[in-house]
């Protein structure tokens, strides 16, 4: 079990989104935060972490890979200062979890009137491709009398805003709006003219406004930027209303954090008979708003979800072939396009379905995709396991549509396949068979073949032998020859040899080099690559196999072939499944990326590994 925060330091008012990960199940109890004190905890929700490989044996679906789930709170501090976030506890059947939580610090706000300011987030929980907003408020009170009608502020002094995501870096996993050019549309064009001060953005002055000047050469100035104004009021008070609204596109899943917005300048109180400014200092702050991009429910999902959200998906499928016979390879291509997020989407486990699987052997490892603008195409290899004129049946290809809040499902057309029995080989065929021939064509169409050797009743006709000095040379020179070769083939044996067992004894330091290096990489779809690069190197290198194309279940058979302990091979299987499927998906898209401790989970599993087979070696 992990504690996770997103904020360590926060305003008074503001919520912090506190996650507890909990690792080795699919279905933990939830856990116990009433621990937590002086604060309101809210209980979000909670999402699988479960990466899952789906197999079928003999009929049977069954289900390996890494287990887990998130569970997700708003915590609201009621004081000021620092406490702890905890302790959280966890229920397990044989033992009880108990995680301190982190640290936060609440700091205070003066309380005031003149200024207040908002973050406020149209949706706080939104799924993938779906839009959402988030208005900046900043509500100023109004002057008496007949001033009322101008802006509480002075052009000359703005006030200073600091909008963390109004800056110029985009929010990654979010395809935000064009903020250079909505700055731009707002910037004040005169001196005169009141506005906000943003961040750091400044403006140069006016060339030709400062020819006669004698500081011509001055630093540029603070920007100043208006936003929409209108009239408002709050608890009978009059306020201006200046807003601003920014739209988002999620693209990744995660937690996105908005704010805090700090306020800090003068505003105009009064404007006396000489049109001298009576102003006051104000320091105020906008609490942060949280947006989670999740991804649909768990309740209803079918096993034939593929990760795409949308209102329309279509999908076909095609055969590279007509007829074939039992055995033969063949290609499926399955297409999936429509108004959907397709960015994500992987490929539908087909050989899951019982009418699939009846009649065709599936390769789920031997999987590609290939992703375009607006559709995605799956390749699938299979074999037929049963003659006759059968049906490819429809195949599911599920979707959440985000319209209905429903999950959907698009079905293909089935496709009648011809397959021919396969033709029994005996040996007397092997033997006789020419490259790329027809076993079945060999019995029907091939020819007698002439006798090599031809007889004759005279008999064979006697040659006397004949022996010269060339002869005498050969039976000298041949031998000596022979025996070079033979050494030299030895030599090159035996360094070919002594190299492997250099490469098989530093197999394991060169893995745990590796794992360093990803434990300090700060990118954790790079970290998990090379993670999984390291695990399968290692196999490679120690057991002389290649490393390309090597899968979980080929680490599997392989470690246990060299009778490496059993407990230990399902770890190592366990974990490379685990790390396999994140390297390959990423740190978003709802899959869990490896951190520091599962890299030392890591080190510790290829310890374990190679201490047996050092074992097995030994004893052989």
């Amino acid at each position: 079990m992990r504690l996770g925060i997103n904020r360590a330091r926060l305003f008074e008012g503001e919520s912090l989104l506190l996650t507890v990960r909990v690792s080795g199940a699919s279905q933990p109890p939830e856990p116990d935060v009433s621990g937590i004190d002086h604060a309101a905890v809210e209980f979000l929700g909670s999402q699988s972490l479960d990466q899952v490989s789906v197999t079928v044996v003999r009929g049977q679906v069954r289900k390996t890979g890494f287990f887990g789930r998130l569970f997700s709170y708003r915590i609201t501090p009621d004081r000021k200062g620092e406490f702890q976030i905890g302790p959280v506890r966890l229920a397990l059947p044989d033992r009880t979890l108990v995680e301190q939580g982190p640290t936060i610090t609440v700091q205070g706000i003066e309380e005031q009137d003149d200024v207040i300011v908002e973050v406020v987030a149209s949706r706080e929980t939104v799924l993938l491709d779906e839009s959402f907003d988030i208005a900046l408020n900043i509500l100023m009170k109004r002057m008496p009398g007949t001033l009322a009608a101008l802006d509480p502020l002075d052009p000359a002094r703005p006030p200073q805003l600091d909008v963390p995501f109004m800056e110029m870096q985009p929010i990654a996993g979010l395809d935000g709006p064009d903020l250079r050019a909505l700055l731009r549309a707002r910037l004040a064009q005169r001196r005169s003219d009141p506005g906000f001060a943003i961040n750091n953005y400044t403006v140069r002055p006016d060339p030709f406004d400062e020819m006669f000047r004698f500081d011509r050469h001055r630093e540029p100035s603070k920007a100043r930027f208006m936003f929409e104004r209108r009239a408002v009021e709050r608890n009978g008070v009059p306020y201006y209303k200046y807003s601003v609204v920014l739209s988002y596109r999620p693209e990744e899943e995660g937690v996105y954090t908005f704010g805090p917005v700090m306020f800090k300048g003068d505003i105009v109180r009064n404007i006396d008979a000489g049109r001298r400014m009576n102003t006051h200092p104000v320091f105020a702050v906008g609490p942060a708003r949280i947006v989670r991009v999740v991804p649909p429910p768990e309740e209803g999902r079918p096993l034939s979800f593929i990760g795409a959200i949308g209102s329309g998906l279509t999908a076909s499928a095609e055969l590279d072939t007509q007829r074939c016979k039992i055995g033969d390879p063949l290609t499926l291509t399955l297409t999936v396009s429509g108004d959907a997020t397709l960015r994500n989407a992987h490929a539908p486990p087909i050989h899951a379905q019982p009418d699939v699987h009846s009649r065709f052997r599936v390769y789920p490892d031997a999987t590609e995709t290939f992703r375009q603008r607006d559709s995605v195409r799956f390749l699938y290899r299979l074999r037929p396991i049963m003659a006759g004129t059968i049906d490819l049946p429809s195949l599911a290809v599920s979707y959440y549509d985000s319209r209905e809040r429903d999950y959907r499902t698009a079905w293909t057309k089935p496709m009648p396949i011809r397959v021919d029995d396969s033709h029994q080989i005996g040996v007397e065929d092997v033997i006789g068979l020419k490259a790329h021939e027809d076993v079945g064509a060999l019995h029907e169409t091939a020819p007698l073949a002439p006798a090599p050797l031809s007889v004759s009743p005279v008999g064979a006709e006697p040659k006397p032998l004949r022996f010269d000095g060339r002869h005498g040379a050969c039976a000298v020179v041949a031998p000596g020859v022979y025996g070079f070769v033979v050494l030299l083939r030895w030599r090159r044996r035996r360094a070919s040899a002594l190299a492997a067992r250099k490469r098989r004894r530093s197999a394991l330091g060169r893995a745990l080099a590796v794992l360093r290096d990803a434990e300090r990489d700060a990118d954790l779809v790079v970290r998990a690559q090379s993670v999984c690069e390291a695990m399968k190197t290692y196999l490679a290198q120690r057991l002389d196999v290649e490393p390309a194309g090597l899968t979980p279940s080929d680490a599997r058979r392989l470690l246990a072939r060299q009778g490496v302990e059993a407990a230990v091979v399902a770890r190592f299987e366990a974990v490379l499944e685990a790390h396999f499927n994140a390297a390959y998906h990423g740190a978003g898209v709802g899959l869990p990326t490896p951190d520091r401790d599962d890299v030392s989970d890591v080190e510790d599993i290829l310890r374990r590994t190679d201490a047996d087979l050092a074992r097995m070696e030994a004893e052989l």
